[in-house]
């Protein structure tokens, strides 16, 4: 069984990407910032779904946040990090290599 995890997987694509993963057989892991929604998204998907709060706003949290998840076999990033000054909006970009190094090689 494959597991996949959606960063930002509670609402909008992220939740209709979550859905379809969860629909074919995927252990699904959903993040947002807020918990208690991640928790209900992933009630929502079923028995192999969970749900997790992670901020990608607050870069040096993340493996901390991703520290219980095993190795991944798909990581969708469909969230968008914000940082105001001012009037202006940053968006975080996260390359793969950087994201590849948070989660444990798959054994297959």
């Amino acid at each position: 069984m494959a597991v996949s995890v959606v960063i930002g997987g509670s609402t909008g694509i992220g939740l209709v990407i979550a859905q379809r993963l969860s629909a074919r057989g995927d252990d699904v892991v959903v993040t947002s910032r807020d918990r208690a929604t991640t928790e209900a998204v992933a009630q929502t998907l079923g028995p192999s779904a969970s749900g997790l709060a992670l901020d990608l706003g607050k870069p040096k949290t993340i493996a901390a946040a991703l520290a219980d998840v095993q190795a991944v076999d798909n990581l969708v990033l469909t969230a968008i990090a914000q940082a105001r000054r001012g009037a202006r909006n940053a968006q975080a970009v996260v390359s793969s290599r950087s994201a590849r190094s948070q989660f444990p090689k798959s054994s297959d």
